[in-house]
């Protein structure tokens, strides 16, 4: 059914930044910074053709987030990081009969140690996350899953505003319950990438990541389809303001 969605999303973010004095650059900086945010989504489905109204506007429903996160002794040698976030997602069915039975909950922990020594010009983090997904129509719980992740990132700052960076992680994948006649399994997947972030002028960015990528699933109910290959990330970003 052919269809238009509006969505509206209020949100709410913040940051602390310590006493004043520390910002000022006359005290030390802060041995704990804060960060959160809140967000909800109301999306709503209008038929194309106003005979199929009452089946599109089934799906119309209520998404959100909301997360909190701690660093702990940002800038020194030694810190860290903790976050918590819990996020519900919406996805329209392509059955109107089924109307919203993808919707799921995903919570998701993490930790990590940061190494900067030098003035903070080399910083190193080592990390664990894990995901959970948990889908609400008990029709479709045996897709609820569990990702576990070791993580490793760095980044050089070998000029003023440029940064050699890079980015790895592995990740663990269990289905509670997979169904027999689809193809997932679980599996350990692999992501490595290195690159270059930093300031081509005063107003862009630019952020270029290359590397590899492999997956190890088991062989579930279909052959596995892993994945070996090249990935690569770039990005461009300007600024309203110029950046130093």
């Amino acid at each position: 059914i052919q269809a238009y969605r509006l969505k509206v999303t209020p949100s709410l973010s913040f940051v602390s930044s310590g006493s004043r004095a520390a910002d000022e650059g006359g005290g030390p900086p802060p041995t704990l910074r804060l960060k959160g945010q809140l967000a909800a989504t109301y999306s709503a489905l209008f038929a194309a053709d106003s005979k199929y109204s009452d089946q599109t506007s089934k799906q119309d429903n209520i998404s959100g987030t909301a997360g909190l996160g701690a660093h702990i002794l940002p800038g020194r040698a030694w810190g860290g990081d903790i976050s918590g976030d819990v996020t519900r997602v919406m996805e329209a069915s392509n059955d109107p009969d089924v109307g919203n039975a993808f919707r799921r909950d995903v919570v998701r922990g993490a930790a990590g140690v940061v190494w900067r020594p030098g003035g903070g010009l080399f910083s190193w983090r080592a990390g664990y996350g894990v995901q959970g997904t948990f889908f609400e129509d008990s029709d479709f719980s045996n897709l609820n899953n569990l990702q576990h992740s070791l993580v490793m990132s760095g980044d050089w700052k070998f000029l003023p505003r440029t940064a050699l960076v890079y980015r790895g992680n592995v990740t663990w994948l269990h289905y509670d319950a997979p169904p027999r006649n689809m193809a997932l399994a679980n599996g350990p997947s692999t992501n490595s990438q290195i690159g270059l972030n930093g300031l081509v002028s005063n107003y862009f960015g630019v952020l270029l990541l290359g590397g590899w990528a492999a997956s190890f699933y088991d062989a579930g109910a279909r052959p596995s389809e892993n994945y070996d290959n090249f990935v690569g990330q770039a990005e461009v970003t300007g600024y309203a303001t110029p950046q130093e």
